[in-house]
């Protein structure tokens, strides 16, 4: 099925970035389209250097929709859509 959502996912993790989202989504087990997008800090930071436009869109206009500080790193998700009909929660 195709994606209805993309989730990026802010993590330092040991494993591949694309092993990492595909234990994400064997854990969430979404109910509809999914992709996540994991990045490590610096591959983030990367990739913003390079330009890359949307990932620059999400970081300056989505919305943190889980914070978490463990052993002093922060992991984010970001949720660009709107959460409903409320124009103001674009």
């Amino acid at each position: 099925p195709e994606s209805d959502v993309d989730l990026p996912v802010v993590m330092d993790t040991p494993l591949r970035e694309s092993e990492q989202a595909l234990q994400i989504r064997q854990y969430i087990n979404p109910l509809f389209g999914v992709d996540i997008l994991v990045y490590t800090p610096a591959r983030l930071e990367q990739r913003l250097r390079l330009g890359n436009s949307f990932l620059k869109e999400i970081t300056e206009k989505g919305l943190v929709v889980y914070e978490s500080l463990n052993c002093g790193e922060v992991h984010e998700s970001y949720f660009t859509g709107k959460w409903s009909a409320d124009s103001s929660h674009s």
